[in-house]
């Protein structure tokens, strides 16, 4: 491992590599200089964060990875990607206060900055509010609107039936911002499509391209739900409409 550091030196994977080596031997004071020498590596430095978690654990120690994010936290002051992975320590530890608000301090300093959004959600799944889960997928959305994919798949996921899809469509229809906000719309036509409405899910899917007209990812999810409904003839003609040039929808 000391060979290989000294011949990748500017590698920072490789000094990973060999960091999580050396601590399955035992040598936590070497793997912990290693990881305190990438620290300083912009690109490595979500990874480091995660090392000095499995690295704790496996001391036998893993309270102490608290203070050593804190200090990469205070050295890179600027760096969310640290925040997150503190966060996520106190998500898998039950110290959701101090997580919620280490992620929602992230969604006010850099609004794009997608994982912060994901585990808010994840953070309200567990708390068994779904509707705050719904919308801050729909904020991340907003935020990244490739992640639409990702939050699709948590929206699955947090519903477990026909009947929790039903009760969580009525409490999504008392919210004020569902009838101007595109990916809290598209959210909703997908708890529709669970809840085996049909009607509803192609009203709430047309309203969000009505309110983002330009974003083609949202066609596919109306056209899939005609599809699914036998009703071809809509579906082509939506296809079609999808097909010019103004429109970029995704391979699918």
């Amino acid at each position: 491992y000391q060979k290989a550091r000294q011949l990748s030196a500017d590698a920072p994977s490789v000094q990973l590599f060999c960091a999580r080596g050396l601590v399955q031997l035992g040598q936590f004071d070497q793997a912990l200089d290693i990881l305190n020498e990438l620290s300083s590596h912009a690109a490595a430095r979500s990874q480091v964060a995660e090392s000095f978690l499995w690295l704790r654990d496996q001391q036998g120690h893993p309270d102490q990875a608290v203070n050593d994010l804190e200090r990469l936290q205070s050295q890179y002051p600027g760096d969310g990607r640290i925040a997150v992975v503190l966060a996520s320590y106190y998500l898998r530890t039950d110290r959701l206060d101090k997580a919620r608000k280490i992620l929602v301090e992230q969604t006010q300093l850099n609004r794009l900055f997608v994982p912060a959004y994901q585990d808010l959600a994840d953070l309200e799944i567990q708390a068994n509010q779904p509707v705050q889960a719904i919308q801050w997928l729909a904020k991340m959305v907003h935020a990244n609107t490739t992640s639409i994919v990702d939050a699709r798949w948590r929206i699955l996921r947090m519903i477990p039936d026909k009947d929790q899809a039903a009760k969580l469509l009525a409490q999504l229809e008392t919210l004020k911002q569902l009838k101007r906000d595109f990916a809290l719309s598209w959210a909703a036509g997908t708890v529709a499509e669970l809840a085996e409405v049909p009607p509803m899910a192609h009203s709430y899917y047309s309203r969000a391209i009505a309110l983002r007209p330009r974003f083609g990812q949202l066609y596919l999810y109306l056209i899939r739900s005609y599809l699914r409904q036998g009703q071809a003839d809509t579906a082509l003609a939506l296809i079609s409409a999808a097909q010019k040039p103004q429109f970029t929808p995704h391979s699918d």
